[in-house]
């Protein structure tokens, strides 16, 4: 005898039907089991990833939270994916915290959100990134597609350079100097060049030249 099974494109368990012998063949009896039972393995596939393989989030975001897409076939089964930081320009515990690192996913409900903590600090610098890396765990039949998420932090701090507003200073003094006080910490250029700022003079009731050495110059603040 055969039997037809028909095949369907969703990951799922090992599914299972009973044939049931009923014999009675002029007089004669049958030895065997009166059923069997037949075990369908499943042979689908799908994959799972994440929606988009770059974001941008801004410093003061506090929370980043992205979903993982089921991205090709079907699942009716629930599995465990693992989900891992690996440090970029932006260091863990410094610039971000991951919150999840393993996941079920049961699709018969919503995926769970990814969520990783952003470190809002007080210093100027230039933008971080770092990666969030995906892999299904205990299930061949699963595999990922976008499996990767690079995610940059914007920096959002800026840094005010004051300097007081009026000095008086003798006729006899050969010099001024002016120092200037950032109102937030300023981080170094990932490439190690300095910041550079402006300076001109402009005539009041003194005189370039007459009353003052008139300067345009540039300094570096390291």
């Amino acid at each position: 005898l055969s039997i037809m099974i028909n095949s369907d494109s969703v990951v799922e368990h090992t599914e299972t039907f009973t044939v049931v012998f009923d014999i009675s063949i002029n007089g004669a009896t049958y030895s065997g089991d009166n059923d069997i039972t037949i075990y369908i393995e499943d042979s689908s596939a799908a994959t799972v990833g994440f929606e988009n393989a770059a974001v941008s989030v801004q410093e003061n975001v506090d929370i980043y939270s992205t979903t993982l897409e089921n991205v090709m076939g079907m699942v009716d089964v629930d599995f465990y994916v693992s989900v891992m930081a690996k440090n970029g320009s932006a260091v863990a515990g410094s610039d971000f915290i991951l919150n999840s690192t393993y996941a079920m996913i049961p699709w018969t409900l919503s995926p769970p959100a990814i969520r990783v903590s952003i470190i809002d600090d007080n210093i100027v610098e230039q933008d971080k990134t770092f990666m969030i890396t995906l892999s299904v765990i205990n299930n061949i039949r699963i595999t990922t597609n976008i499996s990767e998420l690079e995610i940059t932090i914007v920096d959002n701090d800026r840094s005010v350079l004051s300097t007081p507003y009026s000095t008086e200073i003798p006729e006899s003094n050969s010099i001024v100097q002016l120092c200037f006080s950032p109102s937030a910490q300023i981080a170094p250029k990932s490439d190690g060049s300095d910041y550079t700022l402006n300076y001109t003079t402009v005539n009041g009731n003194a005189t370039d030249g007459q009353d003052f050495m008139g300067v345009s110059a540039t300094v570096s603040i390291p």
